[in-house]
């Protein structure tokens, strides 16, 4: 499997890696992005999502509620 194939299948805010076979997982839209995006500003951590970037659900809420 080449790397272009697998590109993203990491959660860019736990790092851990994203079992898509599992439901546990979202495809960021853009009303996502734009939460992501203030609780990254809040944070100071400079995380950049883009839509259709997959993310864990809890990890989502957790990062969007702290």
């Amino acid at each position: 499997m080449s790397a272009s194939t697998s590109r993203q299948d990491k959660c860019p805010i736990c790092k851990e890696e994203i079992e898509i076979s599992k439901n546990n997982w979202v495809a960021i839209q853009w009303k996502g992005v734009k939460g992501i995006h203030e609780a990254s500003v809040k944070r100071k951590d400079n995380l950049v999502i883009e839509a259709g970037t997959k993310v864990h659900k809890h990890c989502r809420q957790q990062y969007t509620n702290d």
